[in-house]
């Protein structure tokens, strides 16, 4: 094998990783927005114990993470065309 095809090989095997990545990383960003929306219904539409109270603050945590996870991924997978876009390169 020579160093050519060994290139290839990792930048076809890189991009199927960011494909994947990216389409993780909407995914992550897309129950998160799907866990807020139902989380805000739940919390002015019914009456709950302080039990659920509890559970309801944790949640914003996890959930916070979660849309930064999948955010930071996103563009750190999309740097270059972004950066390109920006100056026009």
């Amino acid at each position: 094998m020579d160093i050519k095809h060994l290139q290839f090989s990792f930048r076809m095997y890189w991009a199927n990783m960011k494909g994947l990545l990216n389409m993780a990383a909407e995914g992550i960003i897309l129950v998160a927005s799907l866990a807020s929306l139902f989380i805000l219904v739940y919390q002015f539409g019914f009456k709950y114990s302080a039990h659920v109270t509890h559970m309801l603050e944790a949640s914003r945590v996890y959930l916070l993470l979660a849309f930064f996870t999948g955010i930071s991924l996103r563009y750190i997978l999309k740097f270059k065309e972004i950066i390109q876009e920006k100056y026009g390169a």
